[in-house]
């Protein structure tokens, strides 16, 4: 899974504006991908900004409230720096802004009936994930989910009701697909809980050897976001400029025909694209501050174009998830065993020690790969052991039992219709400069791809900005 290039990001934002400064100092403390910047500076402004910042979408008010999940490899692609970037500047700008992870649904009630305008950092995402699928702790899900559509939450108490009518509820959060396999089922999938997340799938393609504090672009950040935090916002968005009208209903055009034609562990993450889009465009909008604060006033195209590219960069990275993820308890064990055997041969007793199977639900799963064609059993000593064939080892078996089951059919009296011998198997082989660095000793950081290319790479249409669909 490659998820999203720094390429892309970098050729999206412009200079000057909200997240291309906050890409420019995150980018200098840590080499973490730059989609992870993103959806981290989009999370820290849906926190700071107002409560109030909304946009009226189907029916009702669409608040400005985001869940950010950064998708990576673990230990390498730096989603805990990522998020900790974000976490400190919203610090900066007010510190009582920030919760912490759900121990119970009970406890994060009543920390959302305390505090109902604050971001959860999670910077294992993993483990709420892990936690929240243990028997009484489903709850705690439920409970998030009515606090990203803004609440309300109560409890009632022998002292009382205690409640908050109006929650606004940001989540940033890193994990692994190897976590969202385990700890997710087929339901959280393709309804609504993870499809409140703007997935950020990307890996790292740079390196920085070196990183000293860039205060200077620190600053610049927390009082862009600060000027946001103080702004009074009393009206809302409402609508579009008649440019950004023309391109929300060509996009819709496509997220409807995306619906229609996406299986299911997709559909759900395309058909709350556009709320997502909005969502961005929304924040946006206020992050460049061209709303007017005295009246109600419409999206406008360069807004909406920034944030219809996102949704689709969530889009993407979640295809590239959902459909990597094994479904069931079976498919996770016959994915794990096939990792495992990568690169080595081992005996039914490794790996019964590895997967903490029971026997017979041991043979089942190898039975059933060796059936596949993906693993084979040979001699280690006076132990059987298993190895995972390579394809063009599986080409070769494949071709030793077909001429096999032909020749005891022939030497049977069976006459096979257009065969008339079979050939040995083949032997035959088939056939914009350099990443940031921090800038504390030099000129001003200038972005520019992690690899310089002599053409640009090839990316999917809904990259394109005159393409609208996802």
């Amino acid at each position: 899974m490659e998820g999203i290039s720094n390429w892309e990001v970098l050729n999206a934002l412009e200079e000057g504006t909200y997240l291309r400064k906050y890409l420019e100092y995150a980018a200098s403390q840590t080499d973490a991908p730059w989609l992870y910047h993103v959806g981290a500076g989009l999370a820290a402004l849906a926190t700071v900004a107002p409560p109030t910042v909304r946009v009226w979408h189907h029916g009702h008010w669409l608040y400005g409230n985001l869940w950010i999940m950064l998708v990576g490899k673990s230990g390498r692609d730096r989603k805990t720096t990522a998020v900790r970037i974000a976490t400190d500047l919203v610090s900066s700008v007010n510190p009582d802004l920030l919760g912490t992870p759900p121990g119970s649904s009970q406890g994060l009630q009543e920390s959302l009936i305390e505090k109902p305008y604050q971001m959860i950092p999670m910077e294992e995402l993993g483990d709420h994930l892990a936690q929240t699928r243990n028997r009484g702790m489903e709850d705690i899900r439920t409970t998030m989910n009515i606090a990203y559509d803004g609440g309300p939450i109560g409890r009632t108490l022998a002292a009382g009701t205690k409640k908050s009518d109006s929650v606004r509820l940001t989540v940033l959060g890193g994990t692994t697909p190897a976590y969202l396999e385990s700890y997710t089922d087929e339901t959280a999938r393709t309804s609504g809980y993870l499809n409140r997340y703007g997935m950020m799938l990307a890996r790292r393609e740079h390196h920085l050897a070196t990183v000293v504090p860039d205060e200077a672009r620190r600053v610049i950040v927390a009082e862009h976001l600060l000027t946001v935090h103080k702004m009074e916002c009393p009206f809302g968005a409402l609508g579009f400029t008649d440019e950004a009208a023309a391109i929300w209903t060509k996009w819709g055009q496509g997220v409807e025909i995306g619906v229609s034609l996406a299986d299911q562990e997709i559909a759900g993450a395309i058909a709350r694209a556009q709320e997502f889009a909005l969502k961005v465009a929304l924040l946006i909008s206020i992050a460049e501050n061209v709303y007017n604060p005295a009246a109600f006033w419409p999206i406008d195209a360069p807004a909406l174009r920034l944030a219809i590219k996102i949704a689709g960069w969530h889009v993407r990275g979640t295809d590239q998830i959902m459909h990597n993820l094994a479904g069931t308890q079976f498919q996770r064990n016959r994915r794990k065993l096939l990792q495992f055997l990568e690169g080595e041969t081992k005996t039914r007793g490794h790996i019964q020690r590895y997967l903490k199977m029971p026997p017979r639900e041991v043979e089942t799963l190898l039975q059933a790969l060796k059936q596949e064609g993906r693993i084979l059993s040979e001699p280690q000593g006076i132990l059987p052991a298993w190895k995972l064939l390579t394809e063009a080892e599986t080409e070769a078996v494949e071709s030793v039992e077909a001429r096999s089951t032909i020749e005891n059919m022939a030497a049977s009296g069976v006459h096979v219709l257009g065969v008339s011998n079979y050939a040995e198997p083949s032997n035959e082989a088939s056939t914009n400069g350099s990443a940031p660095t921090n800038g504390a000793a030099g000129p001003a950081l200038t972005l520019v791809p992690a690899a310089q290319q002599d053409s640009p790479p090839a990316v999917a249409a809904s990259v394109d900005p005159d393409d609208y669909n996802t």
